[in-house]
């Protein structure tokens, strides 16, 4: 199976994540467990930058408190939020394997649990997706 470059948001990828947990919590078959899993390993390495860019603005809009700890003051929170949504629209390209719809049939995901992976599922009745 060869890779497909995804573009996808961060806040997709973060979206994405808990619904593939919920997917391999099942017993899936060994290819496409091992798909899967380059998949997440791809998305995580997406999200590298993320979690430094989200301390930068805990620094930026927090307070220290008695023990150095960092925590973003209720009076900055809506700005804090703001700029941290701004981060999650970052566009980023992922290598993404798709996954047959039927390998999944063991895995019970909702209408939405499907719309937050539809970028790694491949429909093989659509003659229109590879």
């Amino acid at each position: 199976m060869n890779g497909e470059l995804v573009r996808i948001s961060l806040k997709q990828i973060m979206i994405a994540i808990p619904v593939i947990k919920k997917m391999i919590s099942v017993y899936l078959p060994i290819q496409t467990s091992y798909w899967i899993k380059r998949n997440v390993d791809n998305m995580v390495r997406a999200l590298k930058g993320l979690d430094e860019n989200r301390n930068n603005l805990i620094r930026k809009y927090g307070l220290k408190d008695e023990s150095g700890n960092i925590t973003v003051s209720k009076a900055n929170e809506l700005y804090y939020w703001a700029d941290y949504n701004l981060l999650l629209e970052e566009i980023v390209d992922v290598i993404i394997n798709k996954v047959p719809v039927s390998d999944l049939k063991k895995t019970e995901l909702s209408k939405n649990d499907q719309a937050a992976i539809a970028f790694m599922l491949k429909d093989e009745n659509d003659s229109s997706r590879k």
